[in-house]
C-alpha cells in the first residue's frame, strides 16, 4: 500500500475516531477500545468487540464528479471497516455494531476537514458466523470512498 503524507493523516483522523465508540461515550458497544489497522485477513483479532481499518490504494485524477480547480488533484481514497463483535442470543449485537459504525463515520463527513467527503455509495453488511474459539460472532463491514483534493504533485 502506498501511502502519502495526507493520506497518513486521514488514516490517523479514523483510527481516533474508531477509537471514540464506547458505551462510556453514549454507543451501543465498546469496539473502540480496541481498535486495529490492516489487521491480516488470516488473523482474527486479538480482542473482541474490535474495529478494524483497512485503507485501499488511492486514485488520482484529473477529471472527476468535481472536477479540480488549476493546479490541483482530485484523490480517492477507499476505505473498509471492519467490526467484531461476540454475538448475544436475539442476534441483535452484529447489528448494534454496525449502527455504531455507520454513526461515527458519518458524524464528520469532511473527516475534521482532512477530505471534501465522501464519493460514491457507502456500503455495509452483517454476517454471523459460528468462531471454533469464540461461539457465534457478528462481523460487519463498511465500505466507502473519500475525495479529497491537493495542489499537483503535492502529497
Amino acid at each position: 500500500m502506498t501511502v502519502t503524507a495526507h493520506d497518513d493523516n486521514i488514516v490517523a483522523w479514523y483510527m481516533a475516531l474508531l477509537a471514540t465508540i464506547t458505551q462510556a461515550s453514549g454507543y451501543n458497544t465498546d469496539a473502540g477500545l480496541n481498535v486495529y489497522l490492516d489487521l491480516d485477513y488470516d488473523t482474527e483479532p486479538e480482542k473482541i468487540p474490535c474495529s478494524i481499518l483497512y485503507p485501499g490504494e488511492v486514485t488520482d485524477s484529473l477529471e472527476g464528479n468535481t472536477p479540480p480547480g488549476a493546479g490541483e488533484e482530485n484523490h480517492y481514497l477507499p476505505l473498509k471497516f471492519e467490526g467484531h463483535i461476540k454475538e448475544d442470543d436475539e442476534n441483535t449485537l452484529g447489528k448494534a455494531l454496525r449502527n455504531d459504525l455507520l454513526r461515527a463515520i458519518k458524524a464528520d463527513r469532511f473527516a475534521g476537514g482532512l477530505t471534501e467527503g465522501f464519493e460514491g455509495n457507502i456500503t455495509s453488511n452483517v454476517i454471523t458466523e459460528e468462531s471454533a474459539n469464540r461461539g457465534y460472532v457478528s462481523f460487519v463491514q463498511i465500505e466507502l470512498t473519500v475525495f479529497y483534493v491537493t495542489a499537483w504533485g503535492e502529497i
